[in-house]
């Protein structure tokens, strides 16, 4: 028996996400104030705010897409930590706090003050998927730019070809 190839779509595939509990967890993630700091370790004034439930469930996303398509081309890179923040960025950008009332009721549970964050009103996934297929747009856009970067050895040699008088 031989198995199926994976879809080429990642947001596609089942097996890469976490169970739809932990993904809503996630999603709930309020952020914890953290001052900022300087590189001598002064303390600068500005809080920013850490989001550390969705970039566990970021690293989980990326280790899974990363072990199933690497062999296949993906060409994700080893370092975990830039393909999660980029997903993590994307889940963040792309969540919105709605009332628990406009939701499945497979939210309900989950919410707090009658509002629920969700990326979007699917029991499945909670939206997740739509941050995958984002963020697998973002790594091709940067794959094809990295390698036309790489093949042009002198863009004004290659743009001045181009424009030849008559």
């Amino acid at each position: 028996m031989t198995m199926a190839a994976p879809p080429s779509e990642w947001h596609l595939n089942a097996i890469i996400y976490p169970t739809f509990s932990e993904i809503v967890e996630a999603l709930q993630d309020p952020g914890v104030s953290v001052s900022g700091t300087t590189k001598q370790a002064r303390p600068t004034g500005v809080s920013r705010k850490k989001f550390v439930r969705i970039a566990k469930i970021a690293t989980k996303l990326y280790k899974s897409v990363k072990k199933i398509y690497n062999p296949l081309g993906a060409q994700l890179d080893d370092n975990v930590s830039r393909g999660k923040d980029t997903l993590a960025i994307e889940i963040l950008q792309s969540r919105k706090h709605v009332d628990t009332c406009n939701t499945d009721i497979a939210f309900h549970s989950y919410g707090a003050n009658g509002m629920v964050y969700l990326i979007h009103n699917c029991a499945k996934y909670a939206g997740l998927d739509l941050a995958v297929r984002k963020f697998q747009q973002a790594h091709h856009h940067n794959i094809k730019t990295r390698s036309l970067t790489l093949n042009l050895a002198n863009p004004l040699d290659t743009h001045f070809s181009k424009v030849r008088p008559k």
